[in-house]
């Protein structure tokens, strides 16, 4: 993306940053701001379905499961050390 992080902080409230370089929490922040896309993800799905723009409520449904399960995989690797 060719935006800043100042850029992308505004177009989108609530995402974390990461406030340290231990990889632990790079990951946790990471996952949870998945997490939280894939939740706005839904909410953008079922307006679309009450607009009945079918098209579009499919493609992000899908968006969602591979966003939800990119934060599972990362929780995964979380587990393991």
């Amino acid at each position: 993306m060719p935006m800043c992080a100042k850029g992308l902080a505004d177009a989108a409230p609530g995402f974390k940053d990461c406030v340290s370089y231990k990889g632990n929490e790079m990951l946790i922040t990471y996952y949870k701001n998945l997490e939280d896309f894939a939740m706005r993800c839904k909410k953008v799905e079922e307006l679309a379905g009450k607009v009945h723009a079918i098209d579009i409520q499919n493609y992000i449904a899908e968006l969602a499961g591979e966003i939800f399960k990119a934060a599972w995989m990362v929780k995964a690797t979380l587990r393991n050390g």
